[in-house]
């Protein structure tokens, strides 16, 4: 509920205001009393009140309350007819008592909480005290229409809408025990019963709830038809009622006791103690001297008005504990209008009752003026009021808030000037500036971290020890609150007798840390006030206030200073990278002629344009093909790699017969397989083994795929020569990592869903688990092949991949549940519907 606006529960506060000023007028100041002679008359029951009959003193009592003071009503009993005229059961005097008492809860409930409940929320950097603001709103709401209504009684007029009262009154009452209690447990601290009990609160709202139900069956079933036994049926939820209110509040009592005895803070000790003289002087003559002494039948020794008098107290308490010590951190400017509001009322009643005492004293001595005694009494109360409001006024201004608002301006500038600092040194320099003009200490010292070292802006007669930041961090003591030395403020609570010596004789008495989530990034040192006078409160909150914008604005520095490092970063790493494709695309281009060159000339020797050669000349020879096709695939790849990072390798695509590119390609690499021992094994066979076992990238295989021949599939939608490029690469990748003596796999099966896929599988050592898909990334090598030596770029399955998202298809890599790596590659059917297998 934290989150709706302060509107919502002004317009709460403001609808119960209404119902409890309705109940007091329209219920309670018209309630009717048998006279105080026939109080004492002993009827015979059962007896007859207006054709209802009564079994009891407290059943008539309680009977008689329906019709108002003044009315005659007939009473039978034993055959005698007595006409009784009702009186006041509510003296005058207990009336406005009471009408003032609930008015001033209601004045509490909406000028100090209901200004709270509509902050923002905890998650949103809201007060930790919001869970006992919400308590202490519901509390002196629910408390304050129940003494404005007045009670239970039957319905004076209409029995609808009349009767919502008396069930508003139980409600009310009925729930406030459980807001009593958590406020109780929550208040000041966390009490570790709520953790340890977790059920508790829950388990005695549903109890209240409960009872307030019970409450309102009974209610309502004796004034639906009022009779001896309807009124016995509500006696036992009402005694119950008692029971939960007494020992509730008797229980809230020892908790509000026993917390305060652990406070550490002497503020919130204050604030307590204030709290539990309210709630003890308020609550003990209802509670306990009047609902208690019910429970076993016996009748109160107080008067009721002692309830209404002592139940001022809650109210005062609250006022005092927000005047003395910002209870709740409630902060009193932002009430200056109540202030002012009351203010105004006491100033009247003080001129009404000097006008009073002036015209008593004047009509003896002056009859002919007693006539305009009165007039002449107001005109003067008028004339006064104005200078006397101005004068107490600037009073209170002066006393109460010009410090607090001096001390918020000057927090608002701050945080709109603080943006403006370009790095920490500058701003050091305008936190120290601030302090100087708004504390003016003789030491102001402001030490801040920063890449380069740590910056300090001190005045002149600051003379700081060396480590004067490890001395500061001493000061704190790990705590996220300004420490000071003993007898330099007015809260103990902050001071440490054991404060570093060596700050104190720098004239140093006060540290504050500059943190951001418990890290602190500098440190604020000041030294006594020129002015001689200690740190107060007000002064300490502007000190925390500037720490904790300062903070905020040190941590913006850092990320604008580390994301121009990282863009002036990222623009060097692309500098390289380009300088790095620039020259490896010259290298590929100067290579290509040479390779080219080499290849032709090899071919050349082998077909005997240069006369016949020998079977060890020939051997030869072919090394140096295969060799300079290997050349010739790398510089492939730097092209290839250059034309990608421009955006310039587009691709059309067409219907290609994978089965034959696999045997062509096969059929190429052949020499090189051989040459490292390793045979290349295309067909039905290697799709048992290694087509049938990969992992599908695309879809489930068809069963009977391993029996399917190469050349049986349609013709699948790509580029031949990228798809060339692409076998070659992860044959050659194959053979590299075969041990002598084993055999490549390359195997081709269907999809389902219009596609066809082909394998390449090796008996190497397999691929580690962290590698697979990093094995595709430009310049990654996969782990040495144990059987050859390392060689490449580490581009080959870079450009696989790249050529396999150029044909719309997909690449996979995965480990053979028999050994080895397999590479699994998945292109659509060239008369496949566009959409399928995409």
């Amino acid at each position: 509920m934290q989150n709706r606006g302060r509107w919502f529960y002004y317009l709460v506060s403001c609808l119960a205001l209404g119902v409890g000023l309705w109940g007091a007028f329209r219920q309670q100041w018209p309630l009717g009393e048998l006279p105080a002679p026939l109080l004492e008359t002993a009827f015979t029951y059962p007896a007859r009140a207006e054709g209802v009959t009564v079994g009891s003193p407290a059943q008539l009592h309680f009977h008689i309350q329906a019709w108002p003071a003044g009315r005659t009503i007939r009473i039978e009993s034993a055959g005698v007819e007595h006409r009784v005229t009702l009186v006041h059961e509510l003296t005058r005097f207990h009336f406005v008592l009471a009408l003032l008492v609930g008015l001033f809860f209601f004045a509490v409930n909406l000028f100090v909480f209901a200004h709270r409940m509509g902050a923002r929320p905890p998650a949103e950097g809201g007060a930790p005290g919001d869970v006992p603001v919400r308590d202490f709103y519901w509390a002196t709401l629910l408390y304050g229409m129940a003494i404005l209504i007045g009670g239970v009684h039957p319905p004076t007029g209409r029995p609808w809408p009349d009767s919502l009262l008396p069930l508003l009154w139980t409600a009310g009452l009925g729930l406030l025990p459980v807001f009593f209690v958590h406020l109780t447990l929550a208040f000041p601290r966390r009490q570790r019963l709520l953790d340890r009990l977790p059920w508790l609160v829950p388990g005695l709202t549903v109890l209240a709830l409960a009872i307030v139900a019970w409450q309102f069956v009974a209610l309502l079933t004796y004034l639906r038809a009022p009779g001896p036994a309807a009124w016995a049926a509500a006696g036992p939820p009402q005694t119950l009622s008692r029971l939960f209110l007494v020992a509730c509040v008797a229980a809230g009592c020892v908790f509000l006791f026993t917390g305060m005895r652990r406070l550490e803070l002497t503020r919130e000790r204050q604030q307590v103690k204030w709290l539990v003289w309210g709630f003890m002087a308020g609550i003990t003559p209802y509670v306990f001297l009047r609902t208690l002494p019910r429970l076993f039948g016996a009748e109160s020794p107080a008067p009721p008005e002692l309830d209404r008098i002592f139940e001022l107290c809650i109210p005062i308490a609250f006022a005092l504990a927000v005047v003395r010590y910002r209870f709740l951190d409630i902060d009193i400017i932002l009430r200056r209008s109540l202030l002012y509001t009351v203010l105004a009322v006491v100033m009247g009643a003080v001129y009404a009752a000097l006008a009073a005492l002036a015209g008593a004293a004047v009509r003896p001595l002056v009859p002919a003026a007693r006539p305009y005694v009165p007039t002449v009494a107001a005109l003067s109360a008028v004339l006064l009021f104005l200078p006397t409001r101005r004068v107490i006024g600037l009073w209170v201004d002066r006393t109460f808030f010009k410090i607090r608002y001096d001390h918020q301006v000057a927090l608002a500038q701050l945080r709109a000037a603080l943006p403006a600092a370009s790095g920490q040194e500058e701003l050091a320099r305008m936190l120290r500036a601030f302090f100087k003009r708004h504390l003016q200490p003789r030491v102001t010292v402001v030490l801040v971290h920063a890449a380069e070292g740590t910056h300090a802006e001190a005045g002149s007669s600051a003379r700081l020890p060396e480590g004067a930041e490890s001395l500061a961090e001493e000061a704190a003591g790990g705590l996220g609150r300004p420490r000071a030395a003993a007898g330099s403020t007015s809260l103990p609570e902050l001071e440490r007798p054991d404060f570093p010596a060596r700050l104190r004789e720098a004239g140093v008495c006060l540290v504050a840390p500059l943190t951001t989530d418990g890290r602190p990034q500098g440190w604020v040192l000041l030294g006594e006030k020129r002015a001689e006078r200690r740190y107060i409160e007000q002064d300490i909150d502007l000190v925390e206030g500037a720490a904790a914008e300062a903070a905020t604005a040190l941590d913006r520095v850092r990320l604008v200073q580390r994301v121009a490092e990282e863009a002036a970063a990222h623009r060097r790493l692309d500098e390289l990278n380009q300088l790095k494709t620039d020259f490896l695309s010259r290298v590929a281009h100067d290579l290509r002629t040479p390779i080219t060159s080499i290849r032709w000339s090899a071919q050349n020797l082998l077909d005997g344009v240069a006369g016949p050669t020998e079977p060890r000349q020939r051997e030869y020879l072919e090394a140096i093909r295969i060799s300079a096709g290997q050349l010739g695939r790398l510089v492939g790849n730097l092209l290839e790699i250059s034309r990608l990072e421009l955006g310039a390798a587009k691709v059309e695509l067409g219907p290609v017969d994978v089965g034959e590119l696999l045997r062509e390609v096969a059929a190429g690499l052949k020499p090189l397989a051989a040459g490292r021992g390793v045979t290349i094994e295309v067909g039905a066979e290697a799709a048992r083994s290694a087509g049938a076992a990969g992992p599908p990238s695309r879809g489930a295989a068809v069963p009977g795929a391993d029996t399917l021949a190469v050349g049986a599939l349609p013709p699948a939608l790509a580029n031949r020569e990228k798809l060339y490029e692409v076998v070659a690469n992860l044959l050659e990748n194959a053979i590299r990592y075969s041990p002598p003596g084993e055999k490549v796999e390359a195997a081709l099966a269907p999809v389902t869903g219009g596609a066809q896929r082909f394998t390449v599988r090796d008996h190497g050592p397999g691929l580690p688990a962290d590698e697979r898909d990093r094995l595709f990334e430009r310049f990654r090598q996969g782990r040495p092949s144990p059987y050859v030596p390392q060689g490449g770029f580490g581009l080959g399955l870079y450009v696989v991949r790249s050529f396999m998202e150029l044909m719309q298809g997909t690449v996979s890599a995965d480990n053979h549940p028999e050994g080895g790596a397999v590479f699994t590659c998945t292109l659509r059917d060239a008369d496949a519907p566009r959409g399928e297998n995409s």
